[in-house]
């Protein structure tokens, strides 16, 4: 067994998250550990943020949402929206993601504010049935809720969408 020297502030830090009387400072840290490694990506990205920000129309859905910047040719996308994070390793799963949240999240009002939602005169992003405006059905629907998104897009554009 290692012992290892810690700041009176960091133990503090720990103790907050043990549970009295049962967690000892190993079980926090083993805990942390076990947190990072189930959430961490599985290859690192690029730690810059691309500015780029996902909002609705009058800007309070996705508040502070952040995208991380991918490898070129990586697959998969980090994103966080109002403070969840989802890691997918295609747009497809990353918009089932994104959906699910909202939905399980109570916001099925608001998306009904803004659905369908276009990203030109050709195409929605989501809707309440998977028919884009020129009538033509969605290629790569994901569906949740009621709810249909178009996950036929690169990473670029599925992001700024």
């Amino acid at each position: 067994m290692h012992e290892i020297a810690l700041p009176d502030s960091l133990f503090a830090r720990l103790q907050a998250l043990a549970i009295p009387l049962v967690d000892t400072p190993a079980d926090v840290v083993e805990r942390l550990l076990d947190n990072h490694e189930r959430t961490r990506p599985e290859k690192p990205k690029v730690g810059i943020e691309i500015g780029a920000t996902a909002r609705s129309k009058d800007g309070s859905f996705l508040r502070g949402a952040s995208i991380t910047e991918r490898i070129p040719r990586e697959r998969g996308a980090t994103i966080e929206i109002d403070g969840h994070v989802i890691r997918a390793i295609s747009v497809r799963e990353m918009y089932e993601e994104a959906l699910k949240f909202l939905v399980d999240k109570g916001h099925s009002k608001r998306l009904n504010d803004i659905v369908p939602l276009s990203t030109s005169s050709l195409r929605y992003l989501i809707a309440n049935r998977p028919v884009h405006p020129s009538g033509n059905e969605f290629v790569i629907p994901v569906s949740y809720g009621g709810y249909f998104m178009e996950a036929h897009k690169s990473y670029k554009n599925a992001i700024k969408h």
